[in-house]
């Protein structure tokens, strides 16, 4: 695989939205299509880094005003005229080529990133707990898990500052943690297994809904009227999965007169054939368990 087709390690976001983890040809197309309704274009590091960042503003006259922060440090800032030269900067920021500022004048901006506050020792147990727990689920990006975190412990006099330099220690421990990991994980065996579900007309939903009660309630509301039946675990069953208590996954039909049982089977075999091992009775009152799965969901 060229390198012009394989992901790069950064996360892009441009003003129009649409996030995205792009190549090189789809880096240097978003760099490039930036104009008048679509001024911004900002890129962080995959795993995220917090206050580890590069983006670029298009200006009227066709430069560009190119800005980058990292850890511990002031903003900086500076303007290049061609947007080749842009792309240019942009790729060895990602690749973290040494010099990759070259000698350009980058001057500060004037931001510095807030101090973050003290957080009281029995405060700090509590959040620590919580951003651990979201961290390893997996399924929220780093700005999701603080302001999750956040809105679960209102009743703590902690600034959204201090909760999220807590969190960078949590977030960057589980990055170096995650090069440990076998290369193919079970999380992603499960990935794949609710891709090939959805392509044979299966609504197939991970971290889905708060609960049982509303994920059935729910699941049919975006999914295709060709699908006939579904499979989803809630946000419930991840947590006690990422907890070590294995993974149940709920499955019926959307018609009143169809076998759930035909669903439960098929979804059984699509994840039996990535190498999960599955435990159901083939009862439709029944929920698929994945009792022996390693819960290894990789940073966001």
């Amino acid at each position: 695989m060229s390198q012009h087709s394989t992901p790069l390690p950064i996360r892009i976001e441009t003003e129009s939205g649409h996030p995205d983890r792009p190549t090189v040809t789809r880096l240097a197309a978003r760099l490039r299509g930036l104009g008048s309704n679509n001024r911004w274009v900002v890129v962080n590091r995959l795993p995220y880094r917090h206050h580890d960042y590069i983006q670029a503003y298009r200006n009227d006259d066709t430069t560009f005003d190119v800005e980058y922060l990292r850890p511990g440090a002031s903003q900086l800032a500076t303007t290049v005229d061609d947007v080749d030269a842009v792309i240019a900067l942009f790729l060895d920021w990602t690749h973290q080529t040494p010099g990759w500022e070259g000698d350009r004048q980058w001057t500060p901006t004037g931001f510095t990133p807030p101090t973050p506050d003290p957080i009281a020792p029995d405060d700090e147990a509590v959040l620590r707990k919580t951003l651990q727990e979201r961290v390893n689920e997996g399924f929220w990006t780093f700005d999701d898990v603080v302001q999750r975190t956040m809105d679960l412990h209102n009743d703590l006099t902690v600034s959204k500052t201090s909760t999220a330099m807590l969190l960078s220690e949590i977030w960057n421990d589980r990055a170096e943690e995650q090069k440990t990991w076998p290369t193919v994980t079970d999380c992603d065996r499960l990935d794949e297994a609710f891709i090939r579900l959805r392509e044979a007309g299966i609504t197939a939903q991970q971290n889905f809904a708060c609960c049982m009660r509303c994920g059935t309630a729910e699941i049919g509301g975006d999914a295709p009227d060709t699908d006939r039946g579904y499979v989803f675990y809630h946000m419930q069953d991840t947590e006690a999965a990422a907890s070590g208590h294995g993974l149940h996954l709920a499955f019926g039909t959307y018609a009143k007169d169809d076998d759930p049982v035909a669903i439960g089977r098929t979804v059984v075999e699509y994840l039996t054939a990535q190498g999960l091992k599955v435990e159901w009775d083939e009862q439709p009152s029944k929920r698929i368990l994945i009792g022996e799965l390693t819960w290894q969901r990789r940073l966001r």
